[in-house]
């Protein structure tokens, strides 16, 4: 048990998730768009509401692919 937790805390210690080439200059726009909006008294949602929604489109997309 000790060499498994010895070996996962060293691949999570050097391991590093480089995601700079996601942030391209469009969708660093957008996010910025998104925060104006934001600081312009934009809508928000809380975690809740997004677990709402997102089992909801879950829910819709499973019933539209039956297994």
């Amino acid at each position: 048990d000790e060499y498994i937790i010895d070996v996962v805390a060293e691949d999570a210690a050097t391991e590093t998730l480089d995601l700079d080439e996601r942030f391209t200059p469009k969708v660093i726009g957008h996010l910025e768009g998104m925060l104006e909006e934001i600081k312009a008294g934009g809508k928000t949602y809380s975690e809740e509401e997004l677990d709402k929604h997102l089992l909801e489109k879950a829910r819709i997309w499973r019933e539209s692919h039956p297994s």
